[in-house]
Formats: structure tokens, C-alpha cells, sequence
């Protein structure tokens, strides 16, 4: 094998440069760790990265472009229903996300590999260090876009993991009008009634200083402790006055992974990844197998495998009053929810959530 054809399935977003940045790390992935083989990249934009545009898409890599391997940015939701495909058509096919959703691991197979940041790890993490830190009263706060995904279910287990006599509770911002930011002042008097020693806020961007800015100006910067994902803080506009806020960022073999970067980073372990089974020869999925460590069965028994080097890292962000910037200090390793079979199944058991989208979570 001289040359690699890999099809690349590719979102839309105007939030971040998302397939340019995962393309982008995939060819410096590839070209790193390869001399002797060259990578034809061929690209389906697939939208927002709907079932049907994926579905589509992938048809066409089987039955036009006969690549080699399948890769892109998609939910692995979206993948859940395509694995099959691949699996019968003997086609490797590597899926990248932030992990929004908990995998549904009784559909991994042979031929689908989940290259995923599992943000939804994070949320466990976030609800267990909460109750650790804060007190036994959590509550969830969140836009309507960044609440289809698992973060909720994950942040209560968290919390029960920690205590059993916790207790949450929620407010979710209404859908907003077509090219308006959400309504952040329907969520205050809920957190007045409540009065939460601690909150999980999965804004980003402009919501996120949308937030922080009410917050200042109803006094609750002072009254709780403000815990959010990796993207809560990125990017951030000025503020009206000093705010600290705690966020997790995610770490692979001790090196942080700086959140406006993630999708570089997928690309690159895909490129890098790929070049090293072409290198190998023989069988590309045989060689496949042998490389990743992701999430993936084993054995005649079918145990759940994963990279233990993959880390949740809280950190305490302090940010001045009119500043776009913080300044960053690492508080702890937190533990993690451990990925086991039944547990897995467990998790998703009679639970739909809704979005599809592989970035919104951000």
C-alpha cells in the first residue's frame, strides 16, 4: 500500500473552525509518522452531521469513492446506526467527538473504532468532586442547545457516588429566536429558591460571559461556586468584575489538551494512527486492532477495554474585570467513572437524548 485513500465526513459549524481544524491534524498526524506512504483525503461534507447526511455520505464512500477507511467528526450516536455498514463492507471507520454521549457499547464492533474526548466523563467527575468540595446541593444550569447530551444524567451519578443523600436540581434557558443568544434571566430565580452550593454551567462563548456578567449583577459570583466543562471559558468576553470559575480540561499521557485545540488533537491521533497501521502492511483493520487502545471489546467474553492514561483534570480560573483572558492553575486529577460492561449498559438503558449535533455540547 503506497497510497491511503481515507474519506473524511465532515460537519458544518460557524462555533469553531471544526473540520478545517480536524483535517488539518490528520494530514500533520499522517505525515509525522509516515515516509513511505502517501494519504488521498477525500471529503463528504455531512451539515450538521445529521443520521441521513451521514448515512448518505458514507453510501458514497462505498460505492463511488472506494476509499480505504472512514474517519470524520461525527456523534457516535450518528455512528451507532452506520456500524454495521462498515462492519459488513469490511471498512474501518474511526469516529471522532467530544463525547456528549455515553457510548453505547454493545454496538462497538471489529471494524468501528471511538476516538473521544467522553466529555461525558467529565460531567460524572464534575458531580462527584462538587459534593466532595462544595456541599450536597448541586444544581445543573444549562443553554437548551448544550442539554440534549448526557451531562445531567452523569452529574447526578456523580453526586451519588459522592453522597447518596445529595440531592440537584436543574434550570434549563428556552430555546432563544433564530440568531439571539438564551435568556439567562429565567435561571436566577430557580438558583433563589434552590440556593445551590454549587452549579454545573455548560454555556460557552458568548452565553458563557452572557451568564457570568448576570451573575455579577445579581451577586451570584459570591453566593456559589461556578464548575463548567472544558469549552466554559473559551472563548470569553470582558466581564464586569473578577469571577472565578472552575472547568476541567482533559489529559492524554500527562499533557493537557487545550480545549480550543480538541479537534486538532482527534485529527492528529487519527493521521498519526492511520500511518502507523499502513506502515505495518497486510490487513489495514488487522493492524488497526493491534494499534488502538481506545474504547473497544475483548476476548471471547467481551470486556470493555480503554486508554487508562486519559485524564479529568479541574482547574481554577480567575478572570479580572474587563479582561478576555484568566489565569489558569491546576487544583487536581479527578477520578473518573470506570467504564465497565454492565455499568455501560446500564447507563443507557431506556435514555434518548435528543441531539445529534457533534458540537453543540461545546
Amino acid at each position: 500500500m503506497k497510497t491511503l485513500s481515507l474519506g473524511l465526513l465532515l460537519p458544518t459549524s460557524t462555533i469553531l473552525p471544526i473540520s478545517k481544524d480536524f483535517e488539518r491534524g490528520v494530514k500533520d498526524g499522517f505525515n509525522t509518522h509516515s515516509q513511505i506512504i502517501e494519504i488521498e483525503i477525500i471529503k463528504e461534507f455531512i451539515g450538521q452531521g445529521g443520521a441521513k447526511q451521514a448515512e448518505d455520505a458514507s453510501g458514497r464512500f462505498f460505492n463511488y469513492h472506494d476509499v480505504d477507511v472512514v474517519s470524520g467528526v461525527l456523534s457516535h450516536k450518528v455512528a451507532d446506526d452506520l456500524a454495521e455498514q462498515f462492519k459488513k463492507r469490511k471498512i474501518p471507520f474511526i469516529v471522532n467527538d467530544l463525547g456528549g454521549h455515553i457510548p453505547q457499547v454493545d454496538k462497538l464492533n471489529d471494524y468501528t473504532y471511538l476516538n473521544s474526548l467522553h466529555l461525558w466523563r467529565h460531567a460524572w467527575s464534575i458531580g462527584k468532586w462538587g459534593v466532595e468540595t462544595f456541599g450536597k446541593k448541586g444544581m445543573y444550569i444549562s443553554a437548551v442547545y448544550d442539554s440534549g447530551y448526557a451531562f445531567s444524567q452523569m452529574f447526578h451519578e456523580g453526586m451519588m457516588a459522592a453522597d447518596p443523600r445529595a440531592e440537584w436540581s436543574f434550570s434549563v434557558c428556552p430555546m432563544p429566536d433564530a440568531g439571539n443568544l438564551s435568556d439567562m434571566s429565567v435561571i436566577f430565580p430557580f438558583m433563589e429558591e434552590y440556593q445551590p452550593d454549587f452549579i454545573f454551567a455548560t454555556f460557552c462563548g458568548a452565553e458563557t460571559t452572557l451568564f457570568l456578567n448576570e451573575c455579577i449583577a445579581r451577586g451570584w459570583h459570591k453566593r456559589t461556586n461556578i464548575i463548567g466543562l472544558p469549552f466554559i471559558t473559551e472563548p470569553l468576553g470582558p466581564l464586569h468584575a473578577d469571577v472565578t470559575v472552575y472547568s476541567t480540561i482533559a489529559a492524554q499521557n500527562a499533557e493537557m489538551i487545550v480545549p480550543e485545540r480538541s479537534f486538532y488533537y482527534l485529527g492528529y491521533e487519527t493521521g498519526a494512527m492511520l500511518a502507523k497501521a499502513a506502515a505495518k502492511g497486510g490487513d489495514l483493520n488487522t493492524q488497526l486492532q493491534e494499534l488502538y487502545k481506545g474504547l473497544r471489546l475483548v476476548g471471547q467474553e467481551q470486556a470493555l477495554k480503554y486508554d487508562e492514561s486519559y485524564e479529568v483534570i479541574m482547574t481554577r480560573n480567575s478572570i479580572k474585570a474587563g479582561d478576555t483572558g484568566k489565569h489558569s492553575e491546576v487544583i487536581s486529577t479527578l477520578p473518573v467513572f470506570t467504564m465497565e460492561m454492565q455499568s455501560m449498559k446500564s447507563l443507557v438503558n431506556d435514555i434518548h437524548f435528543g441531539w445529534m449535533n457533534p458540537y453543540l455540547c461545546i
